[in-house]
């Protein structure tokens, strides 16, 4: 990636700075525009916040490399057969560099749009150079935000390095995410240098403030979580994201619900164990996961326990029938019918909705259509892929990582200690519209706060 591309823009844009009233500028500008992201969700949320104008093509910079592959299969040198996504980027930018492309691309777009730039690997940078060099290209993001980069390294690439070539550049300086609170938006702005500068955060706004607790547990939630408008609890960085469903299952008081990251590994243990056989240990097991006082529904404890060796259990309640009637056939019926009998006791309360409603839906398909439940479970993970997982209406909690790209009226933010980055500690502290709680245990040093 060497050499300037002077038609290259780009723009960093803080969160919460009107990125993306930038972008709706862009697309309805009467321009041919390709707007390029990362996920379906960013592009059906586009959809549906800005409309899509005539000529304005929106798709996640994935799903245009593998068009480009799979429309010039030879220039790309990729099977078709392929599913590797870096295959897929690495081969559409052996094909931007085809004369005959350049010329239909031209003939198709007049700019290219790259949102959330910081979260570009390495090969998706080539692929964006690229395209960069054929058609005017801009690109918004923000290297405060790149939490992916965390994640898997072999794979970041440094702001520094995606953006050098690029030769118009320019960063957004209103925080209009808080414009009717302008002391929390110059706070906001000063907390960004600060941690630019890997200097510790000054807490010197009234609406941002530390609540210590003599320990570090969920009992404190929901004397915090008083007051109307949106509330989420931000539990576990980017690497450790397991926190979040711990808190909402000891504390079921607090009635929080988790914001679900990727493939949780309990469903993949869902459908191993039931394709093994399993079936009863799988759905109780998956109930266990999700929801909290499952010993209080009468015959749960006992099925459990049998369904460890995959014996019938000798209990008379409702619920054995059912777990009995698994041992015996693979009856999605039967497993939907037993969710509903816990999920229907007043003691029981879902904490993890979103990974049990993906488990239910493959179970309706695989029901009414006869598929394996493997299949029916990728068909509901494509669905969601587009659709999105709504957050809901109550409080919810997740990773910082899943926080990102999300906004609440209140944030409480328990074990900050565990942000050991600028990224992370910045995603955090601007998730919140209103107010934003830190909550810290007595003795517990926190790094990336300034001493009171």
């Amino acid at each position: 990636m060497t050499g300037s591309l002077p038609r290259a823009g780009v723009v960093v844009a803080p969160a919460g700075y009107g990125k993306t009233h930038r972008v709706s500028e862009i697309i309805r500008s009467g321009l041919r525009v390709l707007v390029l992201t990362h996920t379906h969700v960013a592009v059906n949320n586009a959809r549906r916040r800005q409309g899509v104008p005539h000529g304005v093509k929106l798709e996640t910079i994935d799903a245009f490399a593998r068009r480009l592959c799979l429309c010039f299969p030879t220039l790309s040198g990729v099977p078709t057969e392929t599913t590797d996504w870096r295959v897929f980027e690495e081969g559409a930018t052996a094909v931007l560099h085809s004369p005959a492309v350049a010329t239909a691309l031209a003939a198709s777009y007049d700019q290219v749009v790259v949102d959330e730039f910081q979260d570009c690997s390495k090969k998706q940078v080539a692929l964006l150079h690229a395209l960069a060099a054929l058609l005017p290209t801009l690109a918004l993001g923000d290297p405060l935000q790149s939490l992916f980069d965390l994640l898997d390294p072999t794979q970041a690439a440094t702001w520094e390095a995606k953006t050098s070539a690029w030769v118009d550049q320019e960063e957004l300086t209103y925080p209009w995410r808080w414009h009717d609170q302008p002391d929390r938006g110059a706070w906001i702005s000063r907390t960004r240098t600060a941690l630019l500068e890997g200097s510790p955060v000054e807490l010197d706004d009234p609406s941002t403030r530390v609540h210590r607790v003599s320990q570090q547990h969920g009992a404190y939630l929901s004397r915090l979580m008083r007051g109307p408008g949106s509330w989420a609890v931000i539990a576990g960085d980017a690497k450790n994201p397991n926190l979040p469903s711990t808190l909402a299952k000891t504390h079921p008081w607090n009635r929080l619900t988790v914001l679900e990251v990727g493939q949780p590994k309990e469903l993949v243990d869902f459908t191993d164990a039931w394709e093994s056989g399993r079936r009863t240990l799988a759905v109780l097991q998956l109930i266990k996961q999700c929801a909290s006082n499952t010993t209080k529904v009468p015959g749960f404890t006992s099925c459990h326990a049998n369904a460890a060796t995959n014996k019938p259990s000798r209990s008379n309640a409702p619920l054995a029938a059912l777990a009995n009637q698994l041992v015996e056939q693979a009856s999605p019926e039967a497993a939907l019918a037993l969710i509903d009998i816990v999920l229907d006791h007043p003691d029981t309360h879902l904490y993890r909705p979103q990974l049990l409603s993906r488990a239910q839906r493959a179970l309706c398909i695989a029901q009414t259509e006869q598929t394996p439940l493997l299949a029916a479970l990728a068909r509901v993970d494509n669905q969601l892929r587009h659709m999105g997982n709504n957050p809901g209406n109550g409080p919810v909690v997740g990773s910082v990582l899943r926080m990102k790209g999300l906004e609440f009226d209140h944030v409480i933010i328990v074990q900050p200690e565990r942000l050991d980055s600028p990224e992370e500690i910045y995603v955090a502290l601007t998730r919140a519209k209103q107010t934003c709680t830190i909550v810290v245990k007595e003795g517990q040093a926190v790094p990336w706060l300034a001493s009171p």
